[in-house]
């Protein structure tokens, strides 16, 4: 303490002494306790912050290299770099300046050691690295699939300084040793950094295989501008044996070129080479002339549709094709839909039903399609578009579609389209449960007879042992209520058709029936008659006699053109189109007269046992006169009175002098048919070549000719029958006609010379053009050949015969 009176110094000196020695003292207590705790205190406030900790740091680290100047006392480049970067440099004191300039030295000199170090040891890694990745992808390379080389080449890329002299050296040991796909490998990996490689490549390409096309060919489009001239010139060659050179050239193009003109007049030669690669490499192919598939779609459509039997395998491979290229366009596979035959449907309609509803505007489209009315029957254009309709309709009914489908079922003058139909609804996936429930509840009746004809063509497997268990009732309940002839003989022959129900003893056994019941049979004929006067017997109803042959009723007066156009194929100059009129309701038996039933009037008739192997066989070799005789004798087995008989017989059994009755055609006795009703009949209202339609595509459905017949009459009725009922009205063995040949269409409308009759038909050991319902044929009357048959026939006494114009010789029309 210091006094302030100057004048009391002395005093105060005297008594401060004590004082001051105590405060001292005291002073030096309060520094001993005090001040440590005040540096803790600061030091644990200092080391709460990453900048107080650095300060502390530099502050030891000064302390101990201040009392020991050594490197190794420096502070490490770690402790140097949070010094530096947390502390103010100018707070240093000149021994931390010192220390910390003598560190940046020494960090800095040894870390330019370390990094040359490090270089020298990285360069060398490297160095060794490169070598073994470069041996490695070599070695890659020369063992690789094709495909995977370029993969292989774009891991090159850092290597190259070390691959390249491999790589020359690979290509050159592989020309030695005659290594072409070592040798192709070399040279695509050299590619990259040796243009010249593209001359070797290109001359590669085309002579590649397939599976090495896409790598030859995107390997060398860097280089296409010098390569497509060369490219084209072959594509555009006509030399022989380039074929395979042309579609290698063509895959090419299609990548470097593909919207050129030059493809129009390409595209049929590389269509060509396309279908006739082997099946095994058509997925290489494909996806190499993707990009110009809209340009190869019409050769490729030509052989998809192509006819030649002899074409099925590039039929086949065109058709894998288009339906790869046109997934995923509707129309086209529409399109492609309705040209495509059983095999090509199978495959086409699983992609076009993937479309949805896209193509159904197509289908629809051609099913409304309608041709000009003077275009002749027999032009090609009614054919094709009667197949494509055919086509759409299964689609559209597997689609779900059927309200187009079903009318296109109704009989019509032109029937193909409903015969493709027909016999297309099976092979082409429909489901019969569909035409099942159709059959219940379908209201027109021609609609239901091909129903009927179109179950015939699915395999009983097809249906469920419940479905075919709820069928047949239903069926034979048909057979024996429903007067519609052509339903009637619908039905029999699917139960015929059949054969695992094994239905043919229940056939017999009703037909049988019904023979015996004199008076339920002269029930149903009067019937017939009641509907026939009130004009309710169209179309044509049925009955059976007392042998049990069924009868088709043809309720008359008719009109209709007989004859054929010029166009028809296979015609006769004799087959002249006029109309003619039958004034008259006659019947006709549904089948031609069978050896079991000819033996029970002609026990001693025999023939070689080809012919007479069983008893529902047309019986043969029978002429004229025999025909004539048998027809007497079934009017006088059936009760017709004698005064009906057709035919007056005059000598014995074998004789020939029988003689036609003047006014055979007014009487109700059974005779032979004359040409007009064998033809009226056999057409069933068609105005097309045969009753369902032109072609001899469809021809075995319905008649034995030469070419399904293997040389031999057939049992009766194992073919469909037209839409009257009528079984083999083509096809098997002839028909006797009751008349003589005469011209048309002038002259006399029925004329009668033991110089000839008339013979309809065709038969088994025929050709296609017989079997046609206005083909003529005519031999002598006593003609006992194995091709001949002969069908009931007899005019029904329901319009009195006065009522009948004459005809200009006085006949009955």
């Amino acid at each position: 303490i210091t006094p302030t009176d100057p004048e009391g110094q002395e005093d105060a000196a005297s008594t401060t002494a004590p004082a001051l020695q105590a405060g001292a003292k005291y002073y030096q207590l309060t520094h001993d306790y005090l001040v440590p705790s005040l540096r803790d205190w600061l030091t644990r406030k200092q080391k709460e912050t990453r900048r107080g900790r650095a300060e502390l740091l530099l502050a030891d680290r000064a302390a101990v290299w201040n009392a020991r100047p050594e490197n190794r006392q420096l502070p490490s480049l770690w402790q140097w770099g949070q010094i530096r970067w947390l502390t103010a440099k100018k707070t240093w004191t000149p021994t931390q300046r010192t220390m910390m300039s003598r560190a940046r030295r020494y960090h800095a000199l040894r870390g330019l050691v370390v990094a040359i170090g490090l270089v020298v040891f990285g360069w060398g890694v490297n160095e060794t690295h490169g070598r073994l990745q470069a041996h490695a992808l070599r070695d890659r390379l020369r063992d690789a699939n094709t495909a995977d080389v370029p993969t292989i080449v774009n891991d090159m890329a850092f290597y190259r300084r070390w691959l390249n002299p491999l790589l020359h050296a690979a290509a050159d040991e592989a020309v030695a040793n005659k290594e072409r796909r070592q040798q192709l490998h070399a040279s695509l990996a050299l590619l990259p950094v040796d243009a010249s490689q593209a001359t070797y490549l290109y001359i590669r390409l085309l002579d590649a295989e397939p599976q090495e096309i896409a790598v030859i060919r995107d390997a060398l489009e860097p280089h296409k501008a010098a390569l497509l001239d060369k490219l084209w010139a072959v594509v555009e060659s006509l030399e022989n044996g380039k074929e395979s050179q042309r579609l290698r050239a063509a895959a090419a193009l299609a990548q470097y070129d593909p919207n050129s003109k030059k493809w129009e007049t390409a595209q049929a030669a590389v269509g060509d080479d396309l279908v006739k690669v082997p099946a095994v490499f058509l997925s290489n192919w494909m996806d190499a002339l993707r990009p110009v598939r809209a340009k190869l779609f019409p050769q490729l459509a030509k052989i998809f549709g192509s006819t030649e039997t002899d074409n099925d395998v590039e039929r086949s491979l065109a058709t894998d094709i288009l339906a790869e290229y046109a997934a995923d366009d509707a129309p086209k596979l529409a399109m492609l839909l309705m040209e495509a035959n059983e095999k090509q449907f199978a495959l086409l309609f699983p992609k076009f039903e993937a479309r949805g509803e896209a193509g159904l505007a197509v289908l629809t489209g051609v099913l409304d399609t309608q041709l000009p009315a003077e275009l002749p029957s027999a032009d090609k254009q009614r054919e094709d578009l009667a197949k494509r309709q055919a086509n759409a309709a299964v689609a559209l009914l597997r689609m779900g579609q059927a309200a187009k489908v079903w009318p296109l079922l109704k009989h019509r003058p032109d029937p193909r389209t409903r015969s493709y139909l027909i016999h297309r609804l099976s092979p082409l996936g429909a489901n019969p449960t569909d035409l099942i429930q159709r059959l219940d509840i379908e209201p027109d009746i021609t609609v239901r007879r091909a129903l009927l004809l179109s179950l015939g063509e699915f395999s009983e497997q097809a249906l469920t042992p419940d479905a075919r268990k709820a069928l047949l009732p239903k069926l034979q309940e048909m057979y024996r209520t429903e007067t519609d002839a052509g339903l009637h003989a619908a039905v029999e022959w699917l139960l015929r058709t059949w054969k695992d129900w094994k239905q043919q003893p229940w056939l017999t056994a009703t037909n049988a029936g019904w023979a015996q019941d004199e008076r339920g049979r002269k029930q149903r004929f009067a019937g017939i008659q009641q509907r026939l006067a009130e004009g309710q017997a169209r179309p044509p109803s049925w009955y059976v006699n007392g042998q049990g042959q069924t009868l088709v009723v043809v309720p008359g007066p008719v009109e209709f053109v007989m004859g054929s156009s010029s166009a028809e194929a296979g015609r006769s100059d004799d087959e002249i189109p006029h109309k003619r009129r039958i004034g008259w309701t006659f019947a006709l038996a549904s089948t031609a007269v069978t050896l079991e039933q000819y033996r029970t009037f002609d026990k001693d008739y025999a023939l070689p046992a080809a012919y007479t192997r069983s008893g529902d066989l047309p019986v043969v070799g029978i002429n004229w006169y025999k025909a004539a005789r048998y027809c007497n004798w079934l009017s006088k087995e059936e009760g017709v009175a004698e005064d009906q008989w057709c035919y007056a017989i005059k000598g014995p059994e074998d004789a020939t002098d029988v003689e036609l009755k003047a006014n055979c055609l007014s009487l109700s006795g059974y005779r032979l048919p004359i040409e007009a009703e064998m033809e009226f009949a056999t057409r069933a209202g068609a105005v097309t070549s045969r009753y369902y339609g032109e072609t001899e595509e469809l021809l075995p459905k319905y008649a034995r000719y030469f070419k399904n017949s293997q040389e031999q009459i057939w049992p009766v009725g194992s073919l469909k029958p037209n839409d009257f009922g009528l079984f083999d009205v083509q096809g098997n063995v002839w028909t006797w006609c009751q008349e003589s040949y005469i011209a048309y269409p002038g002259g006399a409308e029925f004329h009668d010379s033991t110089q000839s009759r008339m013979l309809r038909g065709g038969s088994f050991d025929g050709h296609a053009s017989d079997v046609r319902s206005a083909y003529r044929h005519n031999y002598v009357p006593t003609l006992r050949n194995l091709a001949n048959g002969f069908r009931l026939a007899r005019t029904l006494p329901l319009i009195p015969l006065t009522s009948l114009p004459l005809s200009p010789e006085g006949g009955r029309d």
